[in-house]
């Protein structure tokens, strides 16, 4: 399959669902986002539950140059499986040394390996390795997180 992410069909058009490496955007591109979503789409954002940025009313003729512009800015897998199966939610507090951001790359890595599993929809991962959890809230089936040691 091409490159891409498969939109799904919603009542205002396609939304076109964006999963940030490492749950993090740089100021580029959340403007350019925002700019592509105005130009390609109908200008609404939502972001999910589980950390994912949606495009709404993106159109069949909008599409392809939606996704060209958000891969540019480094924001598309190699094809629509491997989105699919990157489903990670990375704590917003993360710190150096939590292994944090160690962790969600080599976990996206090895989800969007050739001969990674294929998973259920919607399954995710979420890594919270901060000395406090917050995303005990968030929908995981399966969670990364730090415990305290027992001295």
């Amino acid at each position: 399959m091409s490159r891409g992410v498969a939109p799904d069909a919603v009542g205002d058009g396609w939304v076109i669902r964006v999963r940030p490496p490492g749950g993090r955007l740089t100021p580029q591109q959340a403007r350019e986002i925002a700019r592509l979503a105005r130009a390609h789409g109908n200008g609404v954002i939502d972001l999910s539950s589980r950390a994912n940025i949606h495009l709404r009313g993106v159109t069949e003729h909008s599409y392809a140059p939606l996704i060209e512009g958000l891969d540019t800015l480094g924001l598309i897998d190699e094809n629509p499986e491997a989105e699919e199966r990157r489903n990670i939610v990375l704590s917003p507090f993360w710190s150096v040394g939590d292994g944090s951001v160690e962790l969600a790359p080599a976990l996206a890595k090895s989800l969007t390996a050739p001969d990674a599993p294929r998973l259920p929809a919607k399954f995710g991962f979420a890594i919270d390795c901060g000395s406090r959890p917050v995303l005990t809230n968030v929908s995981a089936d399966i969670r990364l997180e730090r415990t305290a040691m027992a001295d």
